[in-house]
């Protein structure tokens, strides 16, 4: 109906999306009834800072979608978002007990975010979706860039789907070179898929969609048994077995079929398990401590080694080290790049070698790119680098030639 009218005149409407950010901690700690307490006080404050003319509705369980009639300038939104945001600076009294929560906020406008119901609280929603994931409190418009993303993050999502199926997807590995001979020591198999449409897409973009569709622990099921069965098919050339390095995300890692899934790849494969190499994050080894040391002691059981990836950009504990059975470090780029930086930056990268030695681990150092970086690492004796300095992650053939030599 408020469409129909605006269509006879030059004014504009607004959907704002709201959602309550950790609203189930509300009822964990206030109970259902309180939890719905919140509710009817923020909706009466909502109502009280909105003109009779608008309407409030409550969407779903923590989630009010509210209409704004009459917008003659986008400063008139833009007053009454902020007026909205304000209320979540005080405290609610629920139960004589003052209560802090914040929200989440997406705004659509008419017509430029849509002409219709559907399009503008789909856009008010997606606005305030991506309020949330940027850390949420906070209040967003829809934007062109917002929609277009979403339209390209939809099409990746239905074609990740059938990535495998059409044989989209596929491994490169980018050689671990040992520092004092020279000689490739290891291979860490990096995945790539190559969309018919988009090209060559970054696993920046698409292991996060496969991580929120459930699609990484069959993609990570096919990427360790390609590796797998690569490594086995150069051996059986009669070229010189390397060990085979392969990352697992978070989620994989909670896959309570994991162990046996490596365990039946290995037997299929026939690769001798000592050549297989599990890359964890810094953001594994701090989860769930008696999980993680489970499940990488079985792998450990197993025959494969474990290393840690990206080391010293997250959570970097010494308690944390000495409580996992790992064998290798990586030191991540950005203290690699700094070894051409200042003393200090040297320093970090001098620090995580001589811990990694008096720990008696292996190290990695990945992202060496300079003939400085390299003899700085050659002089401190570190073991293994891995970057452009050598090589490029390339497709099976271009290492095979390389192992030819």
């Amino acid at each position: 109906d408020a469409i129909s009218e605006l269509k006879k005149s030059n004014k504009s409407l607004g959907i704002i999306s709201l959602d309550l950010d950790s609203f189930k901690t509300v009822n964990d700690t206030m109970g259902h009834e309180g939890g719905d307490g919140l509710l009817t006080i923020i909706a009466e404050k909502l109502l009280e800072n909105l003109h009779k003319t608008d309407v409030v509705a409550r969407f779903s369980a923590d989630e009010f979608l509210i209409l704004v009639n009459d917008i003659s300038t986008e400063n008139n939104i833009v007053n009454i978002t902020s007026s909205i945001m304000a209320m979540f600076n005080q405290p609610f009294m629920i139960n004589n007990q003052e209560f802090f929560i914040t929200a989440s906020v997406g705004v659509a406008v008419y017509p430029v975010d849509g002409d219709d119901t559907d399009t503008l609280i789909k856009n008010a929603d997606l606005a305030m979706n991506i309020a949330k994931d940027k850390g949420k409190n906070q209040c967003l418009f829809c934007s062109s860039t917002m929609k277009e993303e979403s339209l390209k993050v939809m099409e990746l999502s239905n074609g990740l789907y059938r990535a495998l199926e059409n044989k989209e997807l596929l491994l490169y590995y980018q050689p671990q070179i040992n520092i004092q001979t020279g000689k490739i020591a290891g291979l860490e198999a990096l995945l790539r898929w190559d969309n018919p449409k988009f090209g060559m897409v970054s696993p920046n973009v698409f292991i996060p969609i496969a991580e929120k569709t459930g699609l990484i622990n069959h993609i990570g099921k096919w990427v360790i048994k390609t590796a797998c069965l690569q490594n086995k098919a150069w051996e059986d050339m009669g070229l010189t077995p390397v060990r085979m390095a392969v990352n697992l995300s978070f989620m994989q890692f909670q896959n309570v079929k994991l162990v046996d899934m490596i365990e039946s790849i290995l037997k299929e494969t026939g690769m001798n398990s000592k050549f297989l190499e599990i890359e964890i994050t810094e953001s594994i080894a701090v989860k769930e401590t008696t999980y993680v040391v489970n499940v990488l002691n079985r792998l450990k059981n197993l025959g494969a080694t474990i290393s840690i990836d990206d080391f010293g950009t997250e959570y970097s504990s010494l308690s944390r080290l000495k409580l996992l059975p790992i064998d290798r470090i990586k030191m991540d780029i950005e203290f690699v790049r700094g070894i051409d930086g200042t003393e200090r930056d040297r320093a970090f990268a001098e620090a995580i070698i001589d811990l990694t030695k008096k720990l008696g681990l292996k190290l990695i150092a990945e992202g060496v790119e300079t003939s400085s970086q390299f003899e700085f690492l050659h002089e401190r004796t570190c073991d293994e680098v891995q970057g452009f300095y050598y090589y490029k992650p390339m497709p099976a053939k271009s290492v095979e030639n390389i192992l030819r030599c």
